[in-house]
């Protein structure tokens, strides 16, 4: 069976389970990734879940980084129920990595990759502004891809966009499952360079918050999840016992 990594909402063995079956779901880590908040989720602004007043309407990806190492989740997935991975992760780059399992050995697996805007509407719509109009609507007119690999274009409006609220919480949730909280805090970045930790430091708010308990966690599919219990977020910028904070994740 294929194999794939969970960096976000996939950390959540629940979340996985409301969109394909899952089998042998388990920690891995992955070299020279990081994990950044720059996908703009277009159907949590439109269902709500974003605040577009705080620009709160980032959902995260992965990213080469050769000096960052994450922990992971690592799963199965039957090639017949793959179709629903890729619908559910429609707007990413799916490319294969090798990860660590816990044992030393390595695996193949995909992972969901940060797009850029000109390769999502080239690649993922087929090069059709129509399907792309369709998608994205009337909500968003910046790029929905906070990636910038030929340089930030100039007067970009909004300037920086930051995590939504409600998806956070289900992240932080699935890392503390994984007990891998120190490793998701220290290399997951928000699109303005702080690390999450730093985020939360700063809006200390977000871990005061009592999770709603219609929170919804995928932006292309429409999934209803449990509450979260307020511990996973309370804990989130505070060291823990898991790793050393200030040891490379």
């Amino acid at each position: 069976m294929p194999a794939i990594v969970g960096i976000g909402s996939l950390l959540s063995k629940a979340s996985a389970e409301r969109s394909f079956p899952v089998y042998n779901f388990r920690k891995a880590r992955l070299h020279g990734w990081k994990r950044i908040f720059n996908l703009v989720g277009v159907h949590s602004i439109r269902t709500g879940r974003a605040n577009l007043e705080t620009l709160e309407v980032a959902a995260l990806a992965a990213a080469e980084d050769s000096n960052s190492s994450i922990l992971v989740s690592l799963f199965e997935v039957p090639v017949d129920e793959m179709s629903q991975y890729y619908i559910r992760e429609q707007r990413y780059v799916h490319r294969k990595v090798i990860v660590t399992e816990e044992d030393g050995s390595q695996t193949e697996a995909m992972i969901c990759e940060q797009n850029t805007e000109s390769q999502y509407l080239e690649v993922n719509c087929n090069g059709d502004k129509t399907i792309y109009n369709n998608i994205v609507g009337d909500v968003w007119k910046a790029p929905i891809w906070y990636n910038f690999p030929d340089g930030v274009p100039p007067n970009l409006d909004p300037p920086a966009v930051f995590p939504i609220r409600q998806y956070l919480r289900l992240c932080l949730s699935g890392a503390e499952s994984l007990n891998i909280m120190d490793c998701f805090l220290d290399n997951t970045f928000v699109y303005d360079g702080r690390t999450l930790r730093k985020y939360l430091s700063d809006n200390p708010d977000i871990a005061e918050e009592t999770a709603p308990h219609n929170v919804q966690e995928s932006d292309n599919l429409k999934f209803g999840t449990r509450p979260h219990e307020s511990s996973a977020v309370g804990a989130a910028y505070r060291p823990s016992s898991e790793e050393k904070p200030n040891e490379k994740q």
